[in-house]
């Protein structure tokens, strides 16, 4: 299992946490939308600002597409192209903006179409593709997941399991649901949230994260673990720190 961090920055705030993630000794950063957008989708542009830190965008892009369905392989489409071009070997789609309608159901099923288009396009470049649970969306409940994973070849595309979204959406057991969707999994968010429903620092909330953590090495997981970092009132390297050691303590990271 691969170790990852992601924190939500201000775009020119991007190298800042790069620096951050490699001091604190995480192999990757998924990198937010709008740090990598801030680079155009430009190679060249993100190896420069990156540095000698480029490397760490190995823990992948997260993309927030539209509402609109039909508009998310022009939105991800492109983002792809740049994972390739920067060595950032997944796409997180994170739904958040899709809203509950009468028609949820033909909206999953047409989520899972697009995601197979996206993925097989992805597959080419190397690049793998998921779906990211989110509070919300059509994707809150196991039942709403289950309707779009039913229509995915998990040779082509797969699940992010965010474990802040799950317990916001009332997910009790996520380890049952990991493994429910282990053959989906290509990515794991963890995410902690304190007693009123807010993102907190790893290990200073309500959850009790050890078992997802446990349940992830006996599925055998060998993907990425990513730290959704997206505590507000915490600085970058006090929450880098904070996640480092719950991870040790966890028996996750040396």
């Amino acid at each position: 299992m691969k170790i990852g961090i992601s924190r939500f920055s201000r775009p020119e705030e991007m190298r800042q946490v790069l620096e951050a993630a490699a001091k604190f000794g995480f192999a990757g950063v998924q990198l937010k939308e709008n740090q990598y957008r801030a680079q155009g989708l430009d190679v060249e542009k993100f190896m420069g600002s990156a540095g000698n830190f480029a490397k760490l965008a190995a823990g992948g892009l997260i993309a927030y597409p539209p509402g609109d369905l039909n508009r998310w392989i022009e939105h991800v489409g492109p983002v792809i192209n740049f994972a390739a071009g920067i060595g950032a070997g997944h796409v997180c789609i994170c739904s958040g903006g899709v809203r509950k309608d009468d028609a949820v159901d033909d909206k999953h099923r047409l989520a899972g179409k697009i995601l197979m288009e996206l993925g097989r396009t992805a597959k080419k470049l190397g690049i793998e593709i998921s779906l990211h649970n989110h509070e919300g969306s059509i994707w809150e409940t196991e039942q709403d997941i289950a309707k779009t994973a039913e229509c995915l070849d998990p040779e082509f595309a797969g699940l992010t399991v965010d474990t802040g979204h799950c317990a916001k959406c009332g997910i009790k057991d996520i380890p049952a649901m990991i493994r429910r969707f282990k053959k989906y999994l290509v990515n794991v968010h963890l995410k902690d949230v304190d007693a009123g429903g807010n993102f907190c620092a790893l290990g200073t909330g309500t959850q009790d994260l050890g078992p997802v953590i446990k349940v992830l090495d006996e599925i055998g997981y060998a993907k990425w673990l990513i730290v959704d970092e997206e505590s507000k009132n915490v600085p970058v390297e006090q929450a880098f720190d904070i996640a480092k050691k719950y991870l040790q303590k966890e028996g996750a990271l040396r």
